[in-house]
């Protein structure tokens, strides 16, 4: 074989490198593996970080500055780390102030101008999960302070999908589609949201699960090797009540004593009702959405109390909140509760500034509020039934 061949064949394979190499970098780029490994290796290298944190969903709003820093402490439901959260919670026209904190041994919450500090020592995730709901929980991000990272994203089913603008950084999408188990029925659910990554540090900057958006804008590690009591307590002069988690949450919620709004809503596949057309002796007001997931574990032991007491006297109507029209129908008649439905209920959750799901009153035949509470605690159906029948008879 002559020179002039070997040199041909030399520049050819050179020359095909060299062409290959741009399509090689782009894949490396843009392959979603190679992007989720990025993003969760640069999540394990934070150690104190500064962060801002979004909810929205609906017509709520729930803002938060967030400080974490792992630590060889407890996990009480933020990975192993400290945390100290200061925010605002908007709906309806109204803003509330709220801060947490735990310091690897006590977990604080606290809303100006609601009372004392609660405090659970050596708290588990269950109790801080009660006391928070899942709005405030919301805004600790667990793959930030995990020292996994996103690794819990390999065994979803990822899809590059281009770049878009957040907050004016480039950032990749990737679509990721996950199955899960239903915990009421064992049902296996399938479905799609997005993350974002920012070009530059791969960190998350943005997630969408169907009608709700976390951002989440990294902001410094400037507090690095800073000393930090993540005490929401320090410099400050509230009182602290020391509480289990378990307890009944009813701040923000319509007295004792006074009378549950009136309202005109559709029944699912049925007529307009109104309060006077749905209550019995007692009757059980559960707002509730398809979205919830401690919404729908709740509801068996509310279809359990009414086929219980239904024939003494006792209504469950559930009102459905944040569902687009006929989602609510389908799955009520897929799940085969036999209570009362009512359906496209936000304005009335609106109205009364619903911020937690689900959210319970417990009135009379005559509207009066006899219990009210939000969120999911295990104790609930023993206390509904107590209040069942204390006035049933």
């Amino acid at each position: 074989m002559s020179n002039n061949s070997n040199y041909q064949r030399f520049f050819i394979g050179l020359a095909l490198l060299v062409t290959g190499l741009p399509c090689c970098l782009a894949y490396q780029l843009t392959d979603p593996s190679d992007v989720l490994q990025r993003a969760s290796e640069a999540c394990r290298q934070l150690d104190f970080i500064e962060y801002t944190s979004l909810y929205e969903q609906g017509g709520l709003r729930v803002e938060a500055q967030v400080i974490h820093k792992k630590a060889d402490v407890a996990d009480v439901g933020f990975g192993k780390a400290k945390v100290l959260v200061r925010g605002d919670r908007a709906m309806g026209g109204k803003t509330q102030p709220f801060q947490f904190s735990y310091d690897g041994t006590r977990f604080k919450f606290h809303e100006p101008g609601k009372g004392d500090v609660q405090v659970i020592e050596n708290p588990t995730p269950k109790a801080v999960g009660r006391v928070l709901g899942f709005f405030y929980y919301a805004m600790v991000k667990r793959y930030l302070t995990d020292r996994d990272g996103l690794d819990f994203l390999k065994e979803r089913q990822l899809a590059y999908s281009g770049e878009e603008n957040i907050n004016g950084q480039p950032a990749i999408r990737l679509d990721v589609t996950s199955t899960m188990t239903r915990p009421d029925n064992n049902e296996e659910v399938t479905s799609t949201y997005q993350w974002y990554f920012d070009r530059e540090t791969y960190l998350p900057v943005k997630r969408v699960v169907g009608s709700v958006t976390n951002y989440m804008n990294l902001t410094s590690e400037s507090l690095a090797g800073t000393s930090m009591a993540f005490d929401i307590n320090a410099g400050d002069d509230y009182s602290e009540m020391t509480i289990t988690g378990t307890e009944a949450k009813t701040d923000g919620l319509l007295a004792v004593g006074t009378r549950f709004p009136d309202f005109l809503l559709q029944e699912a596949n049925g007529p307009r009702r109104s309060l006077k057309d749905v209550t019995d002796k007692v009757t059980i007001i559960d707002f509730w959405g398809t979205w919830c997931g401690p919404c729908i574990i709740a509801m068996p032991d509310l279809q359990d109390l009414y086929s219980r007491y239904h024939d003494r006297g006792l209504n469950v109507v559930g009102i459905s909140v944040n569902d687009k029209p006929g989602k609510a129908e389908k799955f009520i008649e897929k799940k085969g509760y036999s209570y009362q439905f009512l359906v496209q209920g936000d304005a009335l959750a609106a109205q009364l500034r619903v911020d937690t799901f689900p959210t319970v009153y417990i009135v009379d035949s005559d509207g009066i509020i006899l219990h009210a509470e939000k969120g999911k605690r295990d104790q609930a159906k023993d206390a509904f039934k107590s209040i069942i029948e204390k006035h049933i008879n």
